[in-house]
């Protein structure tokens, strides 16, 4: 009786770690792409703030790159699909075989 409960209570723990594990993957990827594509905007708008002279040139691009890749992504990362999408990133990268002794690198990845 005793020992079944333990074991309830380790398998109820382990599943709350997984899933908070997870939860943290998906805000890191959140804030860490929301950072990478906001981040030069931050600056091209507190240089300019400050007085520094930006080309207008340099406003158009940085907005029409940003923006979309920001707005194409945050679907895949605040949904359960971004799970899906990065285990088939995980099957498709798998480390290449090391080389054995006496055998180039070359040689190793051609054999993959």
């Amino acid at each position: 009786m005793v020992t079944s409960t333990v074991n309830e209570t380790n398998a109820s723990e382990e599943k709350n770690n997984k899933e908070s594990k997870r939860l943290q993957r998906k805000l890191t990827r959140i804030v860490i792409s929301d950072s990478l594509c906001w981040i030069p905007i931050c600056i091209i708008g507190f240089l300019s703030f400050n007085g520094v002279d930006i080309p207008k040139d340099v406003y158009l691009p940085a907005g029409l790159l940003v923006v979309p890749i920001n707005s194409a992504l945050n679907p895949l990362l605040y949904s359960n699909l971004s799970e899906i999408v990065w285990n088939k990133i995980k099957r498709i990268r798998r480390p290449l075989p090391a080389p054995a002794p006496g055998e180039t690198e070359a040689v190793a990845m051609t054999d993959r």
